[in-house]
């Protein structure tokens, strides 16, 4: 005896709710929050400061670019990061120069914190961690 047994299943509406923008806004501040604890937080304005948006993290500080990437920029000119006239409390470059990278690593003041924070994070299986949470957001949003 053959038995066929076929079903129609309309997985348009489920995949137009993983799809939203409201999905990703969410996996995007889940993301931030677990790999918060990675971002060196000397003021703590380079993790408080972000824009989230589906799909998109930006830490909108001016130095967040130097910070992440973990590595000393200077001025080609002068083979300097900066200048200060106030003892180091305060530093400035020169306007419109385009500081190069070198292969000196920033020292992180916080203990735990490192460059390349979300690789950092996936390193420590935090990623995992997003994927269990998404699947609860689609558990019960669908």
């Amino acid at each position: 005896m053959k038995v066929t047994v076929e079903s129609k299943i309309d997985f348009t509406p489920a995949m137009r709710k993983i799809e939203s923008d409201e999905f990703w806004k969410d996996a995007a501040h889940e993301w931030h929050r677990l790999y918060m604890d990675y971002v060196p937080r000397d003021t703590k304005h380079l993790r408080d400061h972000v824009h989230i948006r589906p799909k998109e993290i930006e830490h909108y500080e001016d130095y967040a670019a130097y910070i992440y990437f973990g590595v000393k920029m200077i001025d080609p000119a002068t083979g300097a990061g900066g200048k200060t006239g106030d003892g180091g409390i305060t530093w400035t470059s020169r306007k419109g120069v385009r500081k190069v990278p070198t292969n000196i690593p920033l020292k992180m003041k916080t203990p735990g914190t490192t460059r390349l924070w979300d690789k950092k994070a996936i390193q420590d299986k935090k990623d995992r961690i997003l994927i269990r949470s998404m699947q609860g957001w689609i558990d019960r949003n669908l």
